[in-house]
C-alpha cells in the first residue's frame, strides 16, 4: 500500500469517528509544532514554489494565451518535428489524456498540426504561427525564470537547478522501472 493510500484511509477513518458537527481540535503547542514541521517538508515547499512559478508564468504569458504545459509541448514539438503525441507527453511528463487535450487545443488555435498516424497515434508539427509564438514566448520564459530565482545568489541558482534536475531524473528513472 502506498503512502498516499494509507493517508487517504487514515483520513477516512478519522472522519468516520468524528461527528460531522464536531469542531476541529483546539490548537496546542504540539499542533503548532507539527504545522511548522509540515511547512518545512520538501513536498510542501516544492508545491508552494510550483504555485508561485505557475502564477508568475500565467501573468507573464497572459498576452500570449499560453499555459506552462502548452509551452512545454510546443518546445518539444519544435525540437522533434513529427513527434507522436504520446512521446511528446512522455518527454514533458504528462499523461496520454492530458497530452491529447493539449494537442487538440493547440491545433484549434492553429499552432500545431495533428496528422493521424497508425491506429490512434497522431504526429505533431508546429505551424508557422506556432513557431513564431514559441520563439516569442521563449524570451518571456527566460525573463520569468530569472525573476523566479531572483532571491537566490548565482551559486544558489546553479545548485538549485542542479538539485531539481537530480530529483526529476532519479524519480523519473524509478517510475519507469
Amino acid at each position: 500500500m502506498t503512502i498516499k493510500q494509507t493517508t487517504i484511509r487514515s483520513q477516512a477513518r478519522l472522519r468516520a469517528t468524528r461527528p460531522a458537527t464536531s469542531k476541529p481540535p483546539v490548537d496546542s503547542a504540539g499542533d503548532i509544532e507539527a504545522l511548522l514541521h509540515f511547512t518545512a517538508q520538501p513536498g510542501y515547499l516544492i508545491r508552494r514554489v510550483h504555485q508561485v512559478a505557475v502564477a508568475m508564468f500565467t501573468h507573464d504569458m497572459a498576452h500570449l494565451d499560453l499555459t506552462p504545459v502548452q509551452y512545454a509541448a510546443m518546445v518539444t514539438i519544435r525540437s522533434y518535428p513529427g513527434i507522436d503525441q504520446q512521446a511528446a507527453g512522455s518527454r514533458i511528463g504528462v499523461d496520454r489524456t492530458t497530452m491529447n487535450d493539449v494537442a487538440k487545443r493547440l491545433a484549434a488555435k492553429g499552432l500545431v498540426l495533428r496528422v493521424a498516424g497508425r491506429g490512434r497515434q497522431f504526429k505533431l508539427t508546429l505551424t508557422d504561427a506556432g513557431t513564431n509564438l514559441v520563439l516569442q514566448a521563449g524570451r518571456t520564459v527566460q525573463k520569468h525564470g530569472d525573476e523566479l530565482l531572483l532571491p537566490l545568489t548565482e551559486r544558489q541558482r546553479r545548485d538549485f537547478i542542479e538539485s531539481l534536475l537530480t530529483l526529476v531524473h532519479a524519480h523519473t528513472q524509478r517510475e519507469s522501472s
